[in-house]
């Protein structure tokens, strides 16, 4: 049991220690990710789009604009904030954060799975598992497969195999052992824009 243990250990530092926000590469002219941050900027719970009156719950993400953000059908992007709110000195000291796109609408969440804590820059966004208006698109973890709700955040059945998910057979020991801990759900953050294009986020 101890071996097995060490080895889990160390296949994580491994993955986790190849993590870095350095591909994360400014992209020009994407007006999709343009009109999705436009939608979001009109949700009532969104700041002013002016740039002179910002609420303090909200903070601009310095050096990201609009035009910088994911705008492919499950495309996942890691973006740097440097924002203190987000920054952990032990496991994310750049505070970055993952963001995605899906069916026109951008989300974004945690850079690290709250089951194994692996980044979850190559995590797999699938369709909600049954259509509706109330629906969400669920993301799951590529390492230990397990599934949230991507709009709140709250863990929801797993997907499968046949999906295209599920995690791998390492990333499902870790899971096992992690269950005595229980479901926990992955923080998600709600986007916004300035009237300069500029990236908001609330914390």
């Amino acid at each position: 049991m101890a071996l097995l243990l060490t080895l889990i250990i160390l296949a994580l530092i491994t993955i986790c220690s190849s993590y870095s926000t350095s591909s994360f590469t400014m992209r020009k002219g994407r007006p999709s990710a343009k009109k999705a941050m436009s939608s979001l900027s009109k949700n009532p719970n969104s700041p002013t789009t002016s740039s002179t009156s910002i609420p303090s719950n909200w903070k601009l993400i310095p050096d990201i604009k609009t035009s910088d953000l994911p705008d492919k059908d499950g495309q996942i992007t890691l973006i740097d904030t440097n924002l203190d709110g987000i920054k952990d000195a032990g496991v994310n000291p750049t505070g970055a954060i993952c963001c995605a796109s899906f069916a026109g609408k951008l989300y974004a969440f945690k850079v690290n799975c709250s089951c194994c804590q692996v980044p979850m820059n190559k995590a797999k966004i699938l369709p909600p598992p049954e259509a509706g208006l109330l629906e969400a698109p669920r993301l799951s973890c590529d390492f230990c497969g397990s599934t949230f709700n991507l709009r709140t955040g709250e863990p929801v059945d797993d997907a499968t195999k046949s999906e295209g998910a599920g995690g791998n057979m390492l990333g499902g020991m870790v899971k096992g052992l992690m269950k005595s801990r229980g479901r926990k759900p992955i923080k998600v953050y709600a986007l916004s824009s300035d009237d300069k294009g500029r990236v908001l986020i609330s914390l």
